[in-house]
């Protein structure tokens, strides 16, 4: 003789998890497929970057200019990319020389951008830093080689809803 009180193994309930888990796992899993589904989890919160280097002066050093021009064709193709140009400039000497030519060097990538057909509206910010931004110095590298290292400007891209 069978109880008819107890309950079957489908219909028993337990300690479960509450409505709002349930509730907010659904609300994340859809946002997290949404933005896979577009292609750009996570893009939105961090940034990303890459460093074109100078040879002297306000010179691209040999194949960065046409570096930057394809990175910047590709960012151009989404509406939602926004960037920054950072110039940089060594350490040494004085100051507001090494300001003067970190502004310079962002304001020769700026124009690449523009003459690659990246919209001005999309070009957040671009100016320098000086040499108040250096790049860590590598365990044997020398003063001159470190240098001419920090002879860049980096291009920053985010994507914006």
């Amino acid at each position: 003789m069978t109880s008819q009180n107890a309950a079957s193994p489908s219909t028993r309930s337990g300690p479960g998890l509450p409505r709002r888990a349930i509730i907010g796992a659904v609300l994340v899993a859809a946002a997290l497929g949404g933005a896979a589904a577009l292609g750009i989890a996570g893009a939105a919160l961090r940034p990303a970057s890459e460093d074109y280097v100078f040879s002297r002066g306000t010179g691209f050093a040999t194949g960065e200019e046409a570096r930057l021009k394809a990175q910047l064709s590709q960012l151009a193709a989404d509406d939602r990319i926004v960037i920054r140009i950072t110039g940089h400039s060594g350490t040494q000497g004085d100051e507001a020389a090494n300001l003067k030519l970190s502004e310079e060097r962002a304001e020769t990538a700026r124009q690449v951008a523009l003459d690659a057909g990246f919209p001005p509206r999309r070009i957040d910010w671009a100016g320098g830093v000086g040499g108040g931004d250096p790049l860590p110095r590598e365990n044997g590298l020398g003063d001159r080689a470190y240098q001419s290292s920090l002879a860049r400007v980096t291009l920053t891209w985010q994507v914006r809803p």
